[in-house]
């Protein structure tokens, strides 16, 4: 939830969204199965360099994936 919360905007957004809330379950998990904050680390550099990836080349498909930053 910390790490959700961290990645709010919260004029605009005060809840936090969907997408974080999950890549952080997902790198506590990692860290928790592997003992080693690498691993986490490397999932959350691969989802940000996915992000800029397709907000570069592929900008409509943000629209698809809209759902994961609405409320919890």
């Amino acid at each position: 939830l910390l790490f959700a919360l961290a990645h709010t905007s919260p004029p605009q957004q005060p809840w936090p969204p969907l997408g974080p809330f999950l890549l952080g379950c997902a790198c506590a998990w990692i860290y928790r199965a592997t003992g080693r904050i690498l691993a986490p680390m490397l999932l959350h550099a691969a989802c940000n360099a996915t992000a800029i990836l397709f907000a570069s080349y592929a900008p409509s498909w943000l629209d698809q994936i809209s759902w994961l930053y609405q409320k919890l």
